[in-house]
């Protein structure tokens, strides 16, 4: 199934971006001098995750291949903020609260588009997203460790942008393909 292919790559280079950083956003918070605001930056963060819901919730059974392309792009941006202007707090606060914004609907983008993808067989596609979803968690927390420990701490920012354009790559390839490709149907 093609269109599984791609979501299974694109959630999980996009999983992995997000638990490498979010993981480790209190050493990636010290880093930018700013551990004392981590409080903060993570409620800007949950904040805009909830709002995600509610602003996906209403568009996805209409516009689920914009919102995958939109999310996948918003968080590669906010990463890029985060890794250009870590000094800046003000930019580190809009940048959490666009992660935030792109990730907090993120599965249920990639499960709607693997059930679209795959019809009848949208049981086992769930349970393989939710496998792979699982997996990336893990991933994530192994990879910001290793990366940390071994390049410093502004390497994560760096790692989960390289995974996040490769999974932009696979979500916007993917585009003219056949309609199922990221779900639409």
């Amino acid at each position: 199934m093609p269109g599984l292919r791609t979501i299974l790559f694109a959630l999980t280079t996009y999983m992995v971006a997000h638990n490498i950083l979010y993981t480790y956003v209190t050493d990636f918070l010290r880093f930018a001098g700013m551990e004392s605001q981590a409080g903060w930056v993570l409620f800007a963060f949950g904040v805009t995750s909830v709002l995600s819901v509610v602003v996906v919730g209403a568009h996805i059974d209409h516009h689920l291949r914009k919102l995958i392309v939109a999310s996948t792009l918003l968080f590669a941006v906010s990463v890029l903020v985060l890794a250009v202007f870590s000094g800046v707090p003000s930019l580190v606060y809009l940048a959490a609260a666009a992660w935030g914004l792109a990730f907090g609907s993120s599965p249920s983008l990639f499960i709607g588009g693997a059930i679209n993808a795959t019809a009848e067989a949208a049981d086992v596609a769930q349970s393989i997203v939710i496998s792979f979803f699982s997996g990336s968690i893990a991933l994530g927390g192994l990879v910001g460790g290793l990366l940390i420990a071994s390049l410093g701490t502004a390497s994560i920012t760096w790692a989960s942008l390289v995974l996040l354009v490769f999974a932009a790559v696979a979500v916007i390839g993917s585009w003219p393909s056949s309609p199922t490709s990221l779900g639409d149907r």
